[in-house]
């Protein structure tokens, strides 16, 4: 159930009310810099041509779609659609994938499209309860795979650990002048 965050922390939560702590300030650092930002700010490609900052917030948005479809038991082919078996890489040609396809549409649309799929998320996480994130669970792509959903890599690097990475890069890409006071939160 690995994702293409390999970051761990050294003690995962623990509860329910841990984890909400951790997505929902890691998810407020990524909004409170994209609320400070102005739409033309999300655009500009990254050093050498990397991810803009829209393409962070699809990129984002993509794999909380991918946590949301694992909590309903959903592959992950049924929710991104090219067997991911069949690309060269299969994270790298994903997200490739996933930056492209997405490519012509607008800030505004991804920014509502990200906070859309994160309070779809939330919800999700909502309806479970402590015992529910604490059984062993199978993944739906290799069944035999069974764990629980907390401190597991498809919810932590899914969340607020791919917050924290994301969150960092978005933060370089921003002028240090697009917050009131001249200077990004850290």
């Amino acid at each position: 159930m690995e994702t293409e965050t390999s970051m761990h922390d050294p003690a995962p939560p623990q509860s329910k009310a841990e984890l909400l702590t951790r997505i929902n300030q890691a998810w407020d650092d990524v909004a409170t810099l994209v609320d400070r930002a102005s739409n033309a700010q999300l655009l500009p490609a990254g050093p050498d041509g990397g991810w803009s900052v829209k393409d962070h917030l699809t990129h984002l948005t993509a794999w909380e779609g991918r946590l949301l479809a694992f909590l309903q038991g959903r592959t992950f082919a049924d929710y991104f659609g090219p067997d991911p078996a069949a690309l060269d890489s299969p994270i790298d040609g994903l997200n490739a994938f996933i930056v492209e396809r997405d490519r012509a549409r607008t800030p505004e649309d991804v920014v509502q499209a990200w906070r859309e799929m994160h309070l779809q998320v939330l919800e999700a996480l909502y309806q479970l309860s402590d015992d529910d994130l604490k059984a062993p669970r199978p993944d739906p792509d290799n069944p035999d795979d069974i764990e629980p959903l907390l401190g597991s890599g498809v919810l932590d690097g899914n969340t607020y650990q791919h917050y924290a990475e994301h969150g960092t890069a978005i933060r370089l890409l921003l002028p240090r002048s697009s917050s009131s006071d001249g200077v990004l939160p850290a």
